[in-house]
């Protein structure tokens, strides 16, 4: 699992690697930037492209029936919203 710091390391390297006169603090703010953009896409209910990997989207989960564990109590769970990831053809095809 790759951690912020291997990301934004990384990302700055590549940067490097491209000519790009770019400090690590300047990668970390687009990088802080471009997740916040994302994040409020997905609060405002749309999707949000991922270039090169896909998008990630808000899906409504109906409401369902479960069952308590320990008590086998019959519950409802509330409708819900979750966060979905949609690879694009190339990914799917790579893995």
């Amino acid at each position: 699992m790759m951690r912020q710091t291997e990301l934004l390391n990384i990302t700055y390297e590549t940067l490097q690697d491209a000519g790009q006169k770019v400090t690590r603090d300047q990668v970390r703010h687009v990088v802080f930037a471009f997740c916040n953009t994302l994040g409020a896409e997905l609060l405002a209910g749309g999707e949000a492209p991922l270039p090169q990997l896909g998008k990630l989207k808000v899906k409504t989960r109906s409401a369902r029936k479960c069952f308590n564990p320990s008590t086998g109590q019959e519950m409802m769970l509330p409708e819900g919203k979750r966060v979905v990831f949609s690879a694009c053809k190339e990914l799917r095809e790579a893995l």
